[in-house]
This record gives C-alpha cells, sequence and structure tokens, in this order.
C-alpha cells in the first residue's frame, strides 16, 4: 500500500496493522515518530552508514523474550550498500511475524519500493513548497491539539508555524509546552500562546530585525504590524531595534579592528556560522544606514512620547525608511 499524506498515514495506522513499513521523505520525521508510536515495542535502531548485515539477521530472525515483538529501524537507507539492500530485500521476501521492520530515507531504490508496497506500508511524502507546508504544519497542529483534548483555531496554528520557520520538532516542542501549561483549560488562545511561547515572540523580533537588514519592506511592515496586533507597545518594538542597530555598529566595528575572530569573540555566546550569518547582514546593511537608522529610531521614539500619533503609521513610516533602498540611504525632509 502506498500513501503520500500524513493525515491518511494516520488513518491507515490506526484501521490496519503492517509489519513492514519504508518512509521515503526529506524530512521523514513525522512519518517515523507516527509509526514508532504506534508500534511501542522494544525497538533497535541501525543507521544506513553502519548497516551490520550480521547484526540485522539477529536482530531479524532471533525469537523475542515473552513473545513480545521486536522494532528494527533503519534509517538513512539511501546510504545503504548494495549488500546491505539485498539482506533486506531477502528479509522483505520472507518477513518474521516477530518484527516490524521500519525503512525510513531521502530515497529508495524502485525494486524495493515496489516489493515493499505489495508486502506493507510505502509512505513517499512528497516534497512541499514552503507555503503548503506552512499550511499542512498548521493542519498537524490542530489534530494534535485535538487528539490531546485541546482546541485550537487554524489561523493562531498556523502563526505558530510561521513562527518557529516550519521546523516540526520545534512546532512538537511548543504544543508540548502548551498542553502542559493548559491544565483544566481546554481551548488555547493568543493569551496562553504569548504566556507560553515568549521565545516565540523574541523570535519574530528577530526576524523584524533580519528582514530590516536584508531591505525588504513589505516583510517587516507585516511582522512589525503582527507585533501591534498583538496590542504590544511600540516603545517595546523601537527599543529592540535600536538594540539590533547598535549591535549591528559593534559587529562592523569589530570586524574592521580583528576580522571574524574578533566578531566571535564580542558574542562567545553564538555559534560559528550564527556569527557570519550576522557580519553578513550588518555589512549588507552598512555603516551609513546603521548610523542613520539609530536617528530614526530616536525620531520615533520622541514622536510616540510627544504626539497622539497612530502607532501603525508611525511604525509603517519607520520600516519604509529604514528600508530604503538609496545610496543615500534614509534622506529625510
Amino acid at each position: 500500500m502506498k500513501i503520500a499524506d500524513l493525515l491518511l498515514l494516520k488513518k491507515n495506522l490506526l484501521e490496519q496493522e503492517f509489519s513492514i513499513c519504508l518512509v521515503v521523505a526529506k524530512e521523514d520525521e513525522a512519518a517515523v515518530e507516527m509509526i514508532l508510536k504506534k508500534w511501542k515495542d522494544p525497538l533497535t535502531i541501525m543507521e544506513g552508514e553502519s548497516f551490520s548485515r550480521a547484526l540485522f539477521e539477529k536482530e531479524t530472525c532471533t525469537l523475542p523474550f515473552l513473545s513480545q515483538k521486536v522494532v528494527v529501524h533503519v534509517k538513512g537507507i539511501e546510504k545503504l550498500s548494495k549488500e546491505a539492500l539485498e539482506a533486506i530485500s531477502a528479509y522483505v521476501e520472507n518477513p518474521s511475524a516477530w518484527v516490524q521492520l521500519l525503512l525510513s530515507g531521502a530515497s529508495a531504490p524502485a525494486s524495493l519500493i515496489k516489493k515493499i508496497d505489495t508486502k506493507g506500508l510505502v509512505v513517499q511524502l512528497r516534497e512541499e513548497k514552503p507555503w503548503d507546508k506552512e499550511k499542512s504544519l498548521a493542519e498537524w497542529a490542530v489534530q494534535e491539539a485535538k487528539q490531546e483534548g485541546y482546541e485550537i483555531a487554524f489561523p493562531l496554528a498556523k502563526a505558530l508555524v510561521g513562527a518557529l520557520k516550519g521546523e516540526r520538532l520545534a512546532l512538537q516542542n511548543e504544543l508540548k509546552k502548551l498542553f502542559c501549561y493548559m491544565g483544566e483549560k481546554k481551548r488555547i488562545t493568543e493569551k496562553e500562546m504569548k504566556e507560553i511561547s515568549c521565545s516565540l515572540f523574541h523570535h519574530t523580533l528577530w526576524q523584524l530585525g533580519e528582514a530590516i537588514f536584508a531591505l525588504q519592506p513589505k516583510e517587516a511592515i507585516k511582522i512589525g504590524r503582527a507585533f501591534l496586533e498583538e496590542e504590544e507597545e511600540v516603545f517595546l518594538l523601537l527599543a529592540h531595534l535600536r538594540t539590533q542597530m547598535r549591535q549591528g555598529w559593534k559587529i562592523l566595528e569589530a570586524h574592521h579592528e580583528g576580522g571574524l575572530e574578533q566578531v566571535a569573540a564580542l558574542f562567545p555566546q553564538w555559534k560559528e556560522g550564527f556569527v557570519r550569518k550576522k557580519l553578513e547582514e550588518a555589512r549588507h546593511y552598512g555603516k551609513k544606514r546603521l548610523q542613520k537608522a539609530l536617528v530614526l529610531i530616536f525620531e520615533a521614539e520622541v514622536k510616540a512620547k510627544n504626539s497622539t500619533i497612530d502607532p501603525f503609521l508611525l511604525l509603517d513610516t519607520l520600516l519604509i525608511q529604514l528600508t530604503e533602498r538609496t545610496h543615500a540611504p534614509f534622506a529625510t525632509a
């Protein structure tokens, strides 16, 4: 049997029993977790790169203790040798009643897929476009909440997925935190999201800075407006922007004085990849823009304190100025 959808996988696992499953997908964690959660038996994990034919044959031929089935999971099957694939193919021809075999990886030989299709379950998850992935993850989050006895609206689930950049594992962890926090309450609202997922809020603020450094006005305005729609103070947002601009300035100064090593020394808590990313952002934005940005943020704070200007208008205007693509950035009248 072949399926290409996580929701269909869940339905089939509830309705049928399978002793051999093959998951073919670049991101296979969700399907693998779903299957292993269903099986629940003692688990042996074998990696494709270090696959041992002798160990595989031992695990699939030995009778389990106290008649309990054994689960064997072979990961990274795209890395298996020809000999290893032959051993697995031979087992599929004559499987044990005491073994549940799970194979997973980014790709698999067509012959193996065809053979398992007749003997068990093949899950071939299609690679989704970013917007489709966001939608399917949000739908999955809604279903997970329902299964745990909670209700979360689809737009709220989608916002959570967006804040986590579509990372399924991070989404799972955030949902677990929310479920533990909810107690007897059954409906998850923005209030609970903000109270328990403050790290997401911080993450979104950093996304705003990234959009500004990349000179992306539409993205910056979208994130900034979402921030204000959560009834947060514009002063908090301005303070965070000022911090990011100062940080960008420090990064460029440190790089000028001692290169990448000096930047890493200035921010020892950052990993090398993140140091490089922040340096590239600051260099792309440039010192002139950073200098003028600090002035514009200060002016916006003064306006917010001394006038009745609409915070949305104030923020939109500021973000347009901060993301202008001109050789003389942020010229003001």
